[in-house]
């Protein structure tokens, strides 16, 4: 069992909407074994199983259309896409350990993709992936717009070129490496991380504990920023930007959008794969029966604006792209829940764990 000494000196700065300290200069006594190997065992790694199976189907649909590209085998192609994709948004907030050694984030998720290198990456020949300067050539935005750009005959024409069917092998291969990598380093037959998250208890920078609610933060800023908040215009002085949603030309932004809530929610919760509601941040949230704002607990408060934020959010049309213009009240909305919930996820729940946010803004994913 950790015991978890939150200082005097720590509650001075910390926790600035609650009303009364907490526990103070005294301790607060909490499983945190248990609640690493819960989400370990029950949540992380199962998810990046899941991925690890939709990356190598998707793969393997492309590899069956661009033997033989025809409508029916690019329908297929472009469903695996989607659940691959699906997939990953519950994984993208686990950009620590294995994930931020290939930095898995930026080399499977970089958008809008750029089109331009794309095209000259296919014109010339010529590319390494693993580049900088092809992260945004890559990835699911790259699959997408190779898959989704155009209409059916055109792409099944498109993809007869060999050079053409030859990049999206090379992307869905460089993906689906990535994942397997990182899916296999969690694994006791790999690099056996499971074990060291497990074992990094405590608070600080080096803990797991301090990746997690970094992350998390990190990925909801990103939901917030580059998947709502920038395509509806908020960098732009309320310009929207349609292009820049997710999965631009495949029109499946919102649903990506709420996987994504689903899987930082889950791991708030601490829900497993199989919906089992195990040891979450929530239970060590309320282990410091923080009052906030006069009345309600902190923990409750958290759980009242994810209700609402999880309602605006599944409000949202698809495609996105078109509702950031033609219905932008209920896209605003949702960026309007979004900003509430980060308040108390990267403010008031890292004060009362004792957990100092050090990652920085950024508006790309």
């Amino acid at each position: 069992m950790v015991r978890t000494l939150l200082w005097g000196a720590l509650f001075s700065i910390a926790c600035l909407s609650c009303d009364n300290p907490g526990p103070g200069p005294g301790e607060v006594d909490f499983d945190q074994e248990a609640l690493l190997a819960h989400l370990s065992a029950d949540l992380i790694v199962p998810a990046y199983a899941d991925l690890a199976d939709a990356t190598a189907s998707l793969k393997g649909a492309l590899e069956t259309l661009t033997t033989a590209p025809n409508a029916t085998q690019l329908a297929t192609a472009r469903e695996s896409l989607r659940a691959a994709w699906t997939a990953w948004q519950a994984t993208s907030a686990f950009e620590f350990g294995p994930a931020s050694l290939v930095i898995l984030r930026s080399s499977v998720n970089i958008y809008p993709t750029s089109t331009q290198q794309i095209e000259d990456n296919i014109l010339t020949g010529n590319y390494e992936l693993e580049a900088i300067n092809n992260l945004d050539a890559k990835g699911f935005p790259a699959l997408d717009y190779l898959l989704n750009a155009e209409a059916d005959t055109t792409t099944v024409a498109a993809l007869e070129d060999a050079d053409r069917a030859a990049y999206l092998m090379a992307v869905a291969t460089d993906l689906d490496n990535l994942v397997q990598q990182v899916y296999q380093a969690w694994l006791p037959t790999g690099g056996n991380y499971q074990a060291t998250f497990n074992a990094a208890t405590g608070t600080d920078a080096g803990s797991s504990l301090g990746a997690l609610i970094n992350q998390l933060n990190y990925d909801f800023e990103l939901l917030k920023n580059a998947q709502i908040g920038i395509p509806l215009g908020k960098r732009t002085l309320g310009e929207a930007q349609p292009m820049r949603t997710q999965a631009y030309y495949g029109g499946y932004s919102a649903q990506l959008a709420k996987a994504r809530l689903q899987g930082i929610h889950a791991l708030y919760y601490g829900i497993g794969a199989d919906d089992s509601n195990g040891l979450g941040l929530d239970d060590y949230v309320k282990a410091f029966n923080l009052v906030f704002d006069g009345e309600t607990e902190l923990s409750e408060a958290i759980a009242n604006q994810m209700a609402r934020t999880e309602a605006a959010v599944n409000a949202l049309p698809d495609p996105l792209s078109e509702a950031v213009t033609n219905q932008a009240s209920i896209v605003e909305s949702a960026w309007n829940e979004i900003q509430a919930q980060l308040i108390l996820y990267k403010t008031d729940m890292p004060s009362a764990l004792g957990v100092l946010i050090t990652y920085q803004d950024n508006d790309g994913d």
